[in-house]
């Protein structure tokens, strides 16, 4: 074989190391970047899950009482309430759609 035949069998396989390299390289920086934002997105979760749900939690209850009991038909008898019962539900709303505000 002549110098040169080795020559380009040596750049060859230089070339053919340096392509599986930089593919090792690429897949392992983006698994590890996907792992890291999993591992990020866990803990922001964890940070405000007890939020959101209690505010979920309440929403639920507060549209459970107006749908099922008929709450609102209760207080259109006595009018001392109303306002409570129209501000406490708009205030449920609220810090449930700022929960979700947050969380997004």
């Amino acid at each position: 074989m002549s110098d040169s035949t080795i020559a380009i069998i040596v750049a060859a396989v230089a070339l053919a190391g340096t392509i599986i390299t930089a593919g090792f390289s690429a897949w392992f920086a983006y698994w590890s970047d996907k792992h890291k934002r999993q591992r990020e997105l866990r803990v922001f979760f964890a940070k405000y899950q007890d939020a959101i749900l209690l505010a979920s939690q309440d929403l639920q209850s507060r549209l459970y009482n107006i749908a099922d009991y008929k709450i609102t038909e209760f207080y259109s008898y006595d009018g001392r309430f109303k306002d409570n019962l129209l501000i406490y539900t708009a205030f449920v709303v609220g810090q449930y759609l700022s929960w979700v505000y947050i969380i997004r």
